[in-house]
């Protein structure tokens, strides 16, 4: 029993505990499906981060290959297009 509560107090038994059961067998899923996001969401930056790095590592065999010049390399580089409004 919680200290300074009558015998037949439940609200101050039932304030003690912390833990939600789920209401439904969805509510179990929930945290399931929170770290499935996440995990997918972190999926996507490792494969954007190995583009990125896959580009610059490439470049002198893509200039090679198809005859462009570096400023031309650096225009086709696509990922700089979205960031380009942003640093003006």
């Amino acid at each position: 029993m919680a200290p300074n509560s009558a015998p037949g107090d439940n609200y101050a038994n039932a304030s003690m505990n912390l833990e939600r059961e789920p209401k439904t067998p969805q509510d179990a899923i929930g945290p399931r499906r929170r770290w499935g996001i996440a995990l997918l969401l972190g999926f996507g930056v490792l494969v954007n981060y190995f583009d990125r790095v896959n580009l610059s590592v490439s470049q002198d065999a893509l200039r090679a290959a198809f005859g462009i010049s570096p400023v031309m390399f650096g225009y086709l580089s696509t990922f700089n297009y979205p960031q380009a409004p942003l640093r003006w």
